[in-house]
């Protein structure tokens, strides 16, 4: 699977509001609402999330206040094991992904 595909599996979750918020306080959590009208946003947001916890970067903790979860993904077939990505491909890939 590609990460544009990826991409678009995530993002038409995110826009049928087959998702749910991961937030450590809920007072920074958007509105549904607002999360399924910055679709692209929140898909990317949420890869740059995977890309940080496959690859086991702690700094995650610090760099996201809430994450969209979209439901059923990061498992089996619909997952993209970043691992062994260099921060410099996924950028590259990241920057190609179109609203």
């Amino acid at each position: 699977m590609t990460i544009q595909e990826y991409y678009k599996i995530i993002k038409t979750k995110i826009e049928n509001g087959d998702f749910t918020f991961k937030t450590k306080d809920k007072n920074l959590v958007p509105t549904k609402d607002d999360a399924k009208n910055n679709s692209h946003l929140e898909s990317i947001h949420y890869l740059m999330f995977e890309f940080m916890t496959d690859r086991k970067d702690k700094r995650k903790q610090f760099v996201f206040d809430y994450i969209c979860q979209p439901k059923d993904v990061n498992s089996g077939e619909l997952d993209i094991d970043f691992t062994t990505w260099k921060i410099e491909d996924f950028l590259r890939e990241i920057m190609k992904l179109k609203d």
